[in-house]
């Protein structure tokens, strides 16, 4: 099992206090941030104050979205309204310039990407995480 190797549950808190600071210290000029492999993340709704004028998209396969979208219903959590749950085939679209062009102004982003690499953009630059 993957949480029984030594050192995932460490690497998984790390992982999450990273990247949540991130997002407590973000600027208030990212209009955009895309959520890779979103699986569960839950910061969209954690950071919904923050992140208000902030457009979320939270990329994924639909049978991950499915039961995400059904366990937020099921405890009764609203989910705001600037986020946005895409379904894609992420072996085969993680082509970031066709997704640019198919969901979201690729000139003004920022990215999360959890599973591959991680990304902030801003319209003053780019500051990337590998």
């Amino acid at each position: 099992m993957f949480l029984k190797a030594p050192g995932n549950y460490e690497y998984l808190i790390a992982r999450t206090k990273f990247i949540d600071n991130i997002f407590e210290n973000m600027d208030d000029n990212i209009e955009q941030v895309l959520i890779f492999g979103a699986g569960f993340d839950s910061r969209a709704i954690r950071f919904k104050n923050k992140l208000a004028s902030t457009k979320i998209f939270e990329l994924d396969v639909p049978v991950t979205q499915k039961i995400k979208m059904d366990r937020i219903k099921r405890k009764n959590i609203e989910i705001p309204e600037n986020l946005k749950f895409i379904s894609i085939d992420l072996y085969d679209e993680l082509d970031s310039a066709r997704l640019a062009k198919k969901y979201f102004n690729k000139d003004d982003f920022g990215l999360i990407a959890q599973k591959f690499r991680m990304v902030m953009a801003n319209k003053g630059g780019r500051i990337e995480f590998k």
